[in-house]
């Protein structure tokens, strides 16, 4: 929890009233809420995966949810089957699986006003952000960790917003800043090669293999296999299409 978090944690609250509210990064497990009005709610688990059963009025939803999205996204069974002890091919294959499914999402926001590539939704990312975001997590994952590329960043990439202004200055981004949406979606298209070369040029005897260094500098040292870089960079865009799409949809209809 953050120093500005609320600790709700084992309390009892009777009749509060959350109408309307907005929880961002909360801690629900073991959560119970009982005789609550319900209509509207939505519930966004961290990545799309639950940390253990979620029941409703004692029905376990759990398997039906992750089922739902596997169908709507299919490129998430791919990447989760391949992620853990997958082979290069495998890894290939799941990145094959996203860049498919992100094609349909390109193609729809081609042809969307330039508002709506730009708009954000309940303060999420823009589309435009969205994209610039995974420039920026391609760099870290591939660039700077599995690569070992000390400055691999591309100025128009964009860090999670918790990161340091200055922080994101010092590496050459302007988290502040905006760019043309050809440029955008240039810069994309360019970190998707990347991953294309870097799969080209792993073995599977290279995936276990560890790499330390600093993904952004304010986040300090960590340890990752190169299997773990590359799945990190799926994951990342598994999720975000979704959000991109559930955002899409609130914009276009």
């Amino acid at each position: 929890m953050s120093e500005n978090g609320l600790d709700l944690s084992g309390q009892v609250l009777h009749q509060p009233d959350l109408s309307d509210a907005t929880l961002v990064e909360p801690d629900l497990r073991g959560l119970r809420v009982v005789g609550a009005f319900v209509g509207g709610l939505e519930v966004w688990p961290f990545a799309g995966r639950f940390d253990g059963p979620v029941r409703v009025d004692g029905v376990d939803v759990t398997a039906f949810v992750e089922a739902e999205l596997d169908r709507r996204y299919p490129e998430r069974a791919a990447v989760r089957q391949a992620q853990d002890d997958g082979t290069v091919a495998q890894l290939t294959a799941a990145w094959t699986a996203v860049r498919i499914g992100w094609a349909g999402t390109l193609e729809r926001l081609e042809q969307a006003s330039p508002e709506v590539r730009e708009q954000r939704v309940r303060g999420e990312w823009s589309a435009a952000q969205t994209l610039r975001h995974l420039v920026a997590a391609v760099d870290i994952w591939i660039g700077r960790m599995l690569a070992e590329v000390e400055a691999p960043f591309h100025p128009l990439g964009l860090l999670p917003e918790d990161y340091r202004l200055e922080g994101s200055r010092a590496l050459g981004l302007d988290p502040l800043g905006s760019a043309p949406w050809p440029a955008v979606r240039t810069a994309f298209e360019d970190a998707g090669r990347r991953v294309d070369a870097a799969l080209g040029d792993l073995t599977d005897a290279d995936l276990g293999t560890s790499r330390t260094g600093l993904p952004a500098p304010d986040w300090g040292p960590e340890t990752r296999t190169a299997r773990q870089c590359v799945a990190v960079v799926l994951r990342e865009h598994v999720a975000h299409r979704r959000y991109l799409e559930r955002d899409l949809a609130t914009l276009l209809g």
